[in-house]
């Protein structure tokens, strides 16, 4: 593949004529249509060689920029004069980019033969080497690499889970207590929709895009469930509330806070739960051992 684009940027660079492509068509692929995970969007565009030769194609464009073209805009293309189905927009023609993916993959490449090679020439340790013949040192009980004791590894599971868990709580708690005091209110556009398959269970991006208050143009994505994606229509409006000093983030105005605010306390205090009952295990350990090293 990467020879193949390598050939196509040099064939350009030293074959590229310019033309000039109309665009014919605008095309939007909703998401769930025909099997599609995500929406998509691309344009249909046509150009005329210099021998009168008519090439048509086809590239797939992001959202804002299908919203603002229209058939008939044009755009200049670079075509190579003996291909001219190979082509690529714009007159900009350099190999760099393409050089030095393929160098790049070439050491990749390269580097990955040479540890699997040095994995399969590896020396057999000496146990590994004579497996029947008893190892006594082996079997010794080893000074410096005494296991970790199991209360005290519990405990700091517990306690690192409850953290992440009162961590998470408290930042989006706070989030939301920020959208309850400063949130803004928007319409704005579905621009994609999309179904990621987890091994935890799918989610449900939607790209949205939307002007603020102060007039600046934002797009963002924001999670959604299920029933809401399929609610949705691409090109469609939706009511948003977005926090001022980060545009970025928003929620759907139709969301019930309520919930949401009940399952962000319950995470806080699992977490808090946790944490504190993984401190308790740890010191009430350690209290224990000190005590029996004072007895003893």
């Amino acid at each position: 593949m990467a020879g193949v684009w390598e050939y196509g940027a040099h064939v350009l660079a030293s074959q590229g004529r310019v033309a000039t492509a109309t665009i014919t068509k605008k095309v939007m692929h909703p998401a769930g249509e025909e099997g599609r995970t995500a929406t998509s969007y691309e344009e249909d565009s046509a150009f005329t060689t210099g021998e009168g030769k008519r090439i048509e194609g086809k590239t797939g464009v992001a959202a804002d920029y299908w919203d603002r073209i229209k058939p008939g805009d044009t755009f200049q293309v670079t075509y190579a004069a003996n291909q001219p189905s190979t082509y690529q927009i714009g007159t900009h023609i350099s190999t760099t980019v393409a050089d030095w993916v393929s160098v790049g993959i070439l050491v990749i490449w390269l580097v990955a033969i040479r540890l699997t090679i040095r994995a399969s020439h590896r020396q057999p340790t000496r146990k590994a080497a004579s497996p029947l013949a008893p190892d006594t040192a082996a079997d010794a009980p080893r000074q410096g690499n005494a296991s970790i004791n199991g209360p005290v590894f519990m405990g700091v599971v517990l306690s690192s889970v409850g953290a992440i868990f009162l961590l998470l709580g408290t930042v989006n708690l706070v989030n939301q207590g920020e959208f309850r005091a400063h949130g803004k209110a928007a319409m704005a556009i579905v621009l994609t929709k999309s179904t990621v398959i987890g091994r935890n269970g799918d989610s449900y991006p939607i790209g949205v895009r939307f002007t603020t208050d102060e007039g600046k143009s934002i797009e963002t994505s924001i999670g959604v469930d299920f029933a809401t994606m399929t609610s949705l229509r691409e090109h469609l409006p939706v009511k948003i509330i977005y926090a001022p000093e980060h545009p970025e983030q928003i929620r759907l105005a139709s969301d019930d806070q309520f919930n949401t605010f009940v399952f962000l306390w319950f995470v806080s205090a699992l977490g808090g739960v946790l944490a504190i009952g993984g401190a308790i295990v740890i010191f009430s350990f350690l209290y224990a051992k000190h005590q029996r090293r004072s007895h003893a």
